[in-house]
C-alpha cells in the first residue's frame, strides 16, 4: 500500500504525458496501413504472424547473450514469416514459457530473478507487435528498456556463481572481477566496435546491407545515401551501384514505392528518361496521390520529351490536390503557352500569383502571357512587380 501510494505522483504525471502526446501524435496501433513496409504482418495469417512474432522474441533474447550481428533495420523481409513446425518458433515458445513459468513459480517468495523476467516481458510487451503493430518486425532499441530486467538476471546469476555475498573474501573478490571481465571486454570492444559504424548514414547503411541483405529499407537507404554521394562526385559508378541497389530493393518488395521513387530519380540523373518515366509511373500504380512522382512525369513529359499535352495532363492531376507551390503553376503555366493555349497559360499564372504574390518568375511569365494575348496594361502592371521583387529580369518585347 506504501508502495502505491509513493507510486501516484508519477502515474498523475505519465497520465499527463501520454494525454498530450496523443492529442498532437495519436496513440500507437491507431491507424491502419495498407503497406507491408509499415506493417510486416499484413499478409500473414494468423498461424505466420504469431509463430513470427514469438521467434523474434527469442531473437531479441539472443541478440542480449550475444549482440552479433547487429543491424539498425529488420524491416521486410529481413525477418520473413514462419509458422509453428518450424524449430525457431518452437524454441523461442519453450524459451519463454520456461522464462515466465519460473517468474511465476519464484514470485511468491520475491525472488529477484522473477522480478527480472517480470521486468523484460512487461516493458517489452508494448513493442513486441503482440497487441498492436508497432510498424517492423523488430528494432534493436526497443529492447533498451527491457534490458535492465535481462540485466538485473545477469546480475543476480553472477553474484551467485561468484559468490557475491562473501565478497569482503579476496578469493570471491578475485572471482568477480574475472567474471565481470569476461564479459565485459569482448562487450566493450563490440560496441566501440559498431560506434565507428553510426558515423554518419552512408557508413551505417554500407555496414548494414551486409548485416540485414534481405530488409528492402537498408538497399533503398544506402541507394539514396549513394545518389548523394554522387551528386557531390559526378562519379558515375557511384550512380550505377545506387541503382543497383535500389533495385534490390524493389526485388524484395516489388511494391516498395518509395523504392521506385528514388529508382526514378537516379535513371533521370543518369540521362535515362524513359526509364525514369517508367518507374514513376510504376509509384502511381501502387500510390496514385503521389506528389513527387506526379510532378516528376509532369516535368519529365514538359521540359525533356517536349510532349507538353502529357505534360499539362499530370500537372493537373496535381492541380486537383493540395500541392501548391509556385513550380506547378509556373510549370503547368509554360506547358500551356508552348501548346499555344494563352488564356489557359494566364489562368495557372495568376492562381499560382494569388498563393505565390512575391514570386517573380509568376509575375514575369504572367506579364508575357498578357502580352501575347494583347492586354498591354496588364502584362506592364505585372513585369513592374517582377521587376520590383527581382531587377535582374529583363523584359520581352
Amino acid at each position: 500500500g506504501k508502495i502505491l501510494v509513493n507510486t501516484l505522483p508519477y502515474v498523475v504525471v505519465a497520465i499527463g504525458y501520454l494525454w498530450v502526446r496523443a492529442s498532437f501524435a495519436g496513440i500507437v496501433g491507431d491507424r491502419e496501413t495498407t503497406d507491408i513496409m509499415d506493417d510486416p504482418y499484413l499478409i500473414a495469417n494468423w498461424n505466420e504472424k504469431y509463430s513470427t512474432i514469438i521467434y523474434t522474441i527469442g531473437k531479441y533474447i539472443e541478440l542480449l547473450l550475444v549482440p552479433h550481428t547487429l543491424s539498425s533495420d529488420y524491416s521486410f523481409n529481413q525477418i520473413p514469416l514462419i509458422n509453428w513446425g518450424n524449430f525457431k518458433a518452437i524454441f523461442s515458445t519453450l524459451t519463454i514459457l520456461s522464462l515466465l513459468a519460473y517468474a511465476i513459480i519464484k514470485a511468491k517468495k520475491r525472488s529477484v530473478i522473477a522480478y527480472g523476467i517480470f521486468f523484460f516481458f512487461i516493458t517489452f510487451s508494448i513493442v513486441s507487435n503482440l497487441f498492436f503493430n508497432v510498424g517492423t518486425s523488430m528494432a534493436e532499441r526497443f529492447i533498451y528498456m527491457p534490458s535492465v530486467g535481462f540485466s538485473i538476471v545477469a546480475g543476480v546469476l553472477i553474484a551467485r556463481v561468484t559468490g557475491f555475498s562473501k565478497l569482503g573474501q579476496f578469493p570471491n573478490r578475485l572471482k568477480v572481477g574475472v567474471c565481470i571481465l569476461i564479459i565485459a571486454f569482448p562487450l566493450s570492444y563490440k560496441t566501440i566496435a559498431r560506434n565507428k559504424v553510426w558515423e554518419n548514414n552512408f557508413v551505417l547503411y554500407k555496414e548494414d546491407v551486409n548485416n540485414a541483405p534481405n530488409s528492402a529499407r537498408i538497399h533503398l537507404y544506402y541507394g539514396i545515401e549513394l545518389i548523394g554521394r554522387y551528386n557531390k562526385t559526378n562519379q558515375i559508378e557511384i550512380l550505377h551501384q545506387a541503382k543497383e541497389e535500389i533495385k534490390k530493393a524493389i526485388q524484395i518488395n516489388p511494391d516498395f514505392y518509395h523504392a521506385h521513387y528514388n529508382l526514378a530519380v537516379a535513371h533521370e540523373k543518369d540521362g535515362e528518361i524513359d526509364a525514369a518515366i517508367q518507374s514513376h509511373k510504376r509509384v502511381l500504380e501502387i500510390k496514385p496521390q503521389h506528389i513527387k512522382s506526379t510532378l516528376g512525369l509532369g516535368l519529365l513529359y514538359g521540359k525533356v520529351k517536349k510532349e507538353y499535352a502529357l505534360s499539362v495532363t499530370y500537372f493537373n492531376l496535381l492541380m486537383n490536390s493540395n500541392y501548391r507551390e509556385a513550380n506547378l503553376f509556373d510549370n503547368l503555366g509554360v506547358a500551356h503557352a508552348m501548346l499555344g493555349n494563352f488564356t489557359s497559360a494566364a489562368a495557372s499564372f495568376e492562381k499560382g500569383v494569388s498563393y505565390h504574390p512575391n514570386n517573380a518568375r509568376l509575375h514575369y511569365n504572367l506579364a508575357i502571357t498578357y502580352n501575347n494575348l494583347g492586354l498591354k496594361e496588364k502584362a506592364e502592371k505585372h513585369y513592374e512587380q517582377a521587376f520590383s521583387i527581382d531587377p535582374g529580369l529583363q523584359k520581352v518585347n
